[in-house]
């Protein structure tokens, strides 16, 4: 009862047999996610539905559940009934179906929020790369700039009249020998 309970929860839920790794029970928002109905499923595999885009991924969550007994927030992407890639976050644990050994998941699809922390990513590197090249545009302005300003004083120096500079309040900034 406590299991039917839980797969009528909000999350994707599956409970799948040890022995063969078939679909026993989903519930509604498993439906609803990734878009099979209990019909396509029921009595089905994961690896018969070719559910996991890396099957790399599923073998590493049944290793982890196997060593640790649990599973707790292990990522995987996962392909919906229509071809559309989702990535989820999956929790595990064996228990007792009817005498039989069997796996109760939960999954929260977590697409969305790994979308736009990749696009935070890539706008900090896009903002990171304008620093550092309007960083390098004012190092070559400044750089030109203090030339400028020792051909300036070179030519002051050696200029045969007094040449002064000042500043915008007046205040006299530089003067030559010849001054």
């Amino acid at each position: 009862a406590q299991v039917c309970q839980v797969l009528d929860g909000s999350f994707p839920v599956t409970l799948t047999s040890v022995d063969a790794g078939q679909y026993l029970a989903v519930n509604r928002a498993f439906e609803q996610v990734t878009g099979y109905s209990r019909d396509d499923i029921i009595g089905q595999s994961v690896l018969d539905l070719n559910i996991f885009v890396h099957l790399e991924q599923h073998r590493q969550a049944l290793e982890q559940l196997h060593q640790r007994g649990t599973l707790r927030d292990f990522v995987a992407q996962f392909y919906t009934k229509n071809g559309e890639v989702r990535t989820a976050t999956f929790a595990g644990e064996f228990l007792d179906w009817h005498g039989k050994p069997a796996l109760l998941t939960a999954a929260l699809d977590i697409t969305e929020r790994v979308a736009a922390e990749e696009a935070l990513q890539r706008a900090y590197a896009e903002l990171e790369e304008r620093v550092r090249a309007r960083t390098a545009e004012l190092t070559a302005s400044n750089q030109a700039l203090r030339e400028s300003e020792e051909r300036f004083h070179a030519f002051a120096e050696l200029a045969p009249v007094g040449i002064f500079v000042g500043d915008a309040s007046g205040e006299v900034t530089y003067v030559n020998e010849r001054w």
